[in-house]
């Protein structure tokens, strides 16, 4: 039997009294929970408890057993809980690649990402070739194209619009004959990851 289970089953007995109280509490048969018990007194080779058709109480073995199984079940809780918050926190570089004409944009937006999580650093490279995410060693990448791969997380961030300026005599010089229709051109920023 699992050793840890069987500590956690123990206590549980100890702190409800009896065994029929911890088998609901568990959601376990008594039966099971008898054995967990049963296990721990075999592998000790000692009785942890003193059992009567009424009672469950602890032996003087079993008290001391309880007391320090208590504090490494507790020990053991904490642990855990301090892997998930250091697994939710983030911490680490963050390498992001980024087309060039965006990155005066993002730059609050990083300084704010960095203030708010300080064990974290970014790795930002600009260019506007398409980069490979994992022959590139990136985390993000940040385009005002969508990527050719499909396989990719792509997720549209913003509509990005761009604004064609020039003097209206050159226009007139070039009689627009030149320029494409710009009134379908929609683009957009894509993050993909």
């Amino acid at each position: 039997m699992d050793r840890l289970t069987s500590l956690t089953v123990f206590g549980r007995v100890v702190e409800c009294g009896g065994f029929s109280a911890a088998a609901r509490r568990l959601n376990m048969s008594v039966t099971m929970v008898s054995s967990h018990v049963q296990a721990l007194e075999d592998r000790l080779g000692a009785r942890l408890l003193n059992r009567t058709t009424r009672k469950v109480s602890l032996t003087e073995i079993g008290q001391a057993y309880y007391e320090r199984s208590t504090r490494i079940l507790q020990d053991l809780d904490e642990a855990d809980q301090i892997a998930s918050a250091l697994h939710a926190t983030p911490r680490g570089p963050l390498r992001l690649h980024a087309s060039a004409n965006i990155v005066r944009f993002l730059a609050p937006i990083l300084a704010e990402f960095l203030d708010r999580y300080p064990a974290t650093s970014i790795d930002l490279t600009t260019g506007d070739t398409m980069v490979d995410l994992i022959q590139d060693k990136q985390d993000i990448v940040i385009r005002t194209t969508p990527p050719p791969d499909s396989e990719l997380v792509v997720r549209r961030l913003t509509p990005w619009r761009h604004v064609l300026c020039c003097a209206p005599a050159y226009l007139d010089s070039c009689r627009c004959s030149r320029w494409p229709s710009l009134s379908s051109f929609r683009p957009s920023i894509f993050l993909y990851c």
